[in-house]
């Protein structure tokens, strides 16, 4: 199987409120082959849940900690609305704990 071969989950959620690892995550999903128009950002609880309301997702790339909240709240949302999303969860949190 070649990278042409796959079929990547479109549109992708990524909820990241650090600018730099926001960027770093658009060029490493662009690198694998998405476009600008099936990536979806936000910084903060309320904007995902923005998205949410207007857009299904495939693929969210979650972190945890975000300034308005909790990203497991995010998690809990999809999971409600839609629960063949795939998540993965991204944070810089580095205990088995914080995921409970």
């Amino acid at each position: 199987m070649t990278t042409q071969d796959l079929v990547l989950p479109i549109p992708v959620l990524v909820v990241e409120d650090d600018p730099i690892i926001q960027t770093r995550l658009k060029l490493i999903l662009l690198e694998l082959g998405y476009t600008e128009e099936t990536l979806f950002f936000a910084s903060s609880v309320a904007q995902a849940n923005q998205i949410l309301e207007q857009q299904y997702v495939s693929l969210a790339l979650i972190d945890l900690g975000l300034p308005d909240g909790n990203g497991i709240s995010i998690i809990q949302r999809i999971r409600e609305q839609e629960s063949h999303t795939l998540i993965l969860v991204i944070s810089a949190w580095s205990t088995q704990g914080s995921l409970s």
